[in-house]
């Protein structure tokens, strides 16, 4: 049968949304401690825009924002933020991306109208390669 054994290692969770302060495994985080890069990286998360801990790129935060996302929510993220074009991509997306182009401080911003598709608070062009991967293409 089954057994009793195992491990929770660089897993969290918000002591004060969750009101525990405890628990049998994970490390407990403030609110604004959860939305700190920091505090996953430094736990060994793959983030977007960090290679330190591979270059997979599985998570992406709006920094000091929201919590941590798996990227491939990102996908249905994007796909809802071009604000035109059809749902396919074309130069009026660039035109709209050129207009926030190196806005910094998205978060205060509703992500700089959309463009700041790596929550990395600026538009760059870590957001261009993700424009460019839909090119002409429906999302």
């Amino acid at each position: 049968m089954g057994e009793n054994g195992g491990s929770v290692i660089s897993s969290f969770w918000d002591t004060d949304t969750s009101g525990q302060t405890t628990s049998d495994g994970g490390t407990g985080k403030t609110t604004a401690e959860m939305k700190i890069l920091s505090t996953f990286t430094s736990a060994g998360w793959d983030f977007t825009n960090e290679t330190a801990n591979g270059t997979n790129d599985v998570w992406a935060i709006k920094k000091t924002v929201d919590y941590p996302k798996l990227v491939w929510l990102m996908v249905n993220l994007v796909s809802s933020r071009f604000p035109f074009g059809w749902y396919e991509v074309n130069f009026v997306d660039y035109s709209a991306m050129a207009n926030w182009w190196e806005a910094e401080n998205c978060a205060a911003s509703n992500d700089c109208n959309g463009m700041d598709f790596d929550f990395s608070s600026t538009v760059d062009g870590n957001d261009l390669a993700i424009i460019c991967n839909y090119w002409l293409e429906g999302i």
